[in-house]
């Protein structure tokens, strides 16, 4: 599948949902232990959104790592965090030639080696440049409704954000910021982590994962 084929948000999250759907067992038949742990990172916070609202009774908790939370939708626009100019050497593309607003992202290697991997090994860098793939802008309006969670199935699954302290992509303070709009059960951080904490700091991250798994 091409980033050209994922018209809609809801065309990005479909491949969770469907695992979601019918791999889970459903709700009337599944056990503590056959529920599942869901971790979002990045732009990944909002898919696991959208799966806290369709499937709270399937899910033990939901972690998101360094990620987007919907609450801050309500006053940053979705594509406004892919503004061209905002990073760096990254590429923007546009549907049949409008340049209004961007809808395909790619990002450069020179900010992916000095924001999302800049703390990461030099191959882990060249790796990273090499598999980039695009992303597309979707309007904020389609991710917002998509990503909407009620309070009472948000409350019915305990959230654990994971604070990347030195991501400079999403920085700390944008995380804290998102906390704050969006209060989880549970706040953990990973000292010395870039964005790319699972290439940055790996055991740490582990060690987090294992121990909220722990805790269900």
């Amino acid at each position: 599948m091409q980033v050209s084929d994922l018209q809609s948000f809801s065309d990005y999250v479909r491949p969770l949902i469907e695992f979601m759907e019918y791999s889970v067992p459903s709700c009337k038949s599944i056990k503590q232990e056959e529920k599942v742990i869901l971790v979002g990172h990045s732009l990944g916070g909002l898919v696991i959104s959208k799966a806290i609202e369709m499937f709270p009774e399937k899910i033990s908790v939901a972690v998101f790592l360094t990620g987007l939370m919907p609450n801050m939708l309500q006053e940053i626009k979705f594509n406004d965090i892919f503004k061209e100019g905002s990073r760096g050497d990254s590429i923007y593309t546009y549907d049949e030639g409008e340049k209004e607003s961007s809808t395909i992202f790619v990002f450069g290697p020179g900010y992916i080696s000095s924001n999302i991997y800049d703390l990461c090994s030099p191959e882990d860098q060249a790796l990273a440049t090499m598999l980039v793939r695009p992303i597309r802008v979707y309007d904020t309006e389609d991710v917002s409704k998509q990503t909407t969670m009620s309070k009472q199935k948000c409350e019915s699954v305990k959230r654990v954000y994971i604070i990347a302290e030195l991501d400079k992509t999403l920085t700390k303070d944008f995380q804290c910021w998102m906390i704050e709009k969006d209060p989880v059960d549970e706040v953990k951080e990973i000292t010395g982590s870039d964005h790319m904490v699972m290439m940055c700091k790996p055991r740490e991250l582990f060690a987090c994962l294992q121990e909220i798994a722990g805790e269900t």
